[in-house]
């Protein structure tokens, strides 16, 4: 039977204290990134860039007249009619080239009590961002037609019950770069 034998790891070399080394920007050797700047947040402050994105958040509301789902067939149903102001919306095509960007998020979803009740009410909450103020318009636009199509898909669905609906603003932002003056003084 073979022995073990046993290895000893190889000696390794103390790191060296952060004041011993040079700072990135005064690194001499290859570059394969660009080097950190030697006063914090000046190169980020004077590079140009694009605007920051305006938010804008909306809550929207759907409600109906809910009730146990054996005894109220077909009744107009909160939870379907979000979901198909959801697939409209999210069925529009946004123009890909990134100009102006823009993006949307149905980050919050929420409805009903049970698993054998039709729910009286269903809600989501939606972020959406542009760099323009027309285009934040347009997607605003957007979101409403979207359930306004979906109302009145889920009421010529149902046999009883209608589902309305409320989009209530709970949030914007203007967007843009700030002034060279309102930047902190460090900054510069």
């Amino acid at each position: 039977m073979p022995t073990a034998r046993r290895v000893s790891p190889a000696p390794q070399k103390p790191l060296p204290h952060p004041a011993q080394t040079a700072p990135a920007a005064q690194w001499t050797g290859p570059r394969t990134c660009t080097p950190v700047p030697t006063t914090p947040h000046a190169e980020a402050a004077a590079a140009p860039g694009p605007p920051a994105h305006a938010p804008r958040r909306v809550d929207g509301t759907v409600s109906g007249p809910g009730a146990q789902s054996r005894s109220a067939y077909r009744i107009a149903n909160p939870v379907h009619a979000l979901a198909r102001a959801i697939t409209f919306f999210t069925e529009h095509r946004f123009p890909g080239n990134g100009s102006p960007r823009s993006s949307y998020n149905f980050g919050i979803l929420e409805g009903g009590s049970s698993i054998n009740s039709i729910p009286a009410l269903a809600r989501t909450k939606v972020d959406f961002r542009s760099d323009s103020p027309a285009k934040l318009e347009e997607i605003s636009a957007l979101l409403t037609t979207s359930v306004e199509r979906a109302l009145e898909s889920e009421n010529d669905r149902a046999t009883g019950g209608k589902v309305t609906a409320k989009i209530k603003g709970i949030g914007s932002r203007p967007g843009g770069r700030p002034s060279r003056s309102a930047l902190p003084r460090y900054a510069r």
